[in-house]
């Protein structure tokens, strides 16, 4: 064989093998990211509570992966402030405070405000669509008393007027909001029912529908105004 050859075939094992290492990184990101999901709905639906130390071992264990994806996990889960890593400790469920879910609900009344001044003109037939069926699968979720399908609904209608900006850096400070994590928990100490909530979003839905930019960051305002309110009056039920 030529030294040319040789030089042909390590060239393409050198190539092949970046091949493979890359979509090794590409599958351990995506298993990072499934275990993240994992864990946090748990964290939502209170299957690990507040102060609860979780177990890399275990959830690892119990999912058949090795601990590096959970610990991945794990860290992302700290960055946005659903879980503490406390050195030489372990990881545990933060607890939240009523300060947090209270400046929460400001924060996303503030981004999706923004979402909507600069988004408006991207609110085409397509997105009003998806915004009506967001809201008729929140109403339908009331119907069939399933909170967990509402609160993904939800997100997902709110998820769209963030998108509709086409901002990434916006899209990453709303999701740092931990949505899901807070509009679950709202339904959870409210006395009112799922209904309540989905009629919420009509009037934004209506006032998109017309282009009404002004009106529709009002009812946003009303909107979040109304979940502040609701977590006011629930304070007992929050850790001080």
């Amino acid at each position: 064989m030529s030294v040319a050859n040789i030089s042909t075939l390590k060239a393409v094992d050198k190539e092949l093998k970046s091949v493979v290492e890359q979509e090794d990184i590409i599958k351990k990101a995506k298993l990072s990211d499934q275990i993240y999901k994992h864990i946090r709905e748990m964290i939502i639906k209170n299957e690990l509570k507040s102060g609860e130390r979780i177990i890399e071992t275990k959830i690892a264990k119990q999912l058949g992966v090795s601990q590096t994806p959970v610990r991945e996990a794990l860290r992302e889960l700290e960055v946005m402030r659903l879980v503490e890593i406390r050195p030489y400790m372990g990881c545990f469920v933060r607890s939240i405070t009523q300060d947090e879910l209270y400046q929460a609900y400001r924060l996303r009344a503030v981004l999706e405000s923004y979402a909507i001044a600069n988004g408006a003109k991207n609110i085409c037939a397509a997105r009003l669509r998806a915004l009506r069926e967001k809201a008729s699968q929140m109403r339908r979720a009331s119907d069939l008393q399933d909170a967990a399908m509402f609160v993904q609904y939800d997100v997902e209608f709110h998820e769209i007027l963030i998108k509709s900006a086409h901002d990434p850096l916006l899209e990453k400070m709303w999701r740092m909001t931990n949505t899901s994590q807070w509009t679950s928990l709202t339904l959870e100490i409210s006395d009112k029912p799922l209904i309540f909530f989905a009629d919420q979003h009509q009037p934004i839905l209506d006032y998109l529908a017309v282009g009404d930019v002004k009106m529709s960051q009002v009812e946003i305002e009303v909107h979040f105004n109304m979940c502040v309110d609701l977590v006011k009056k629930s304070f007992p039920s929050l850790s001080e």
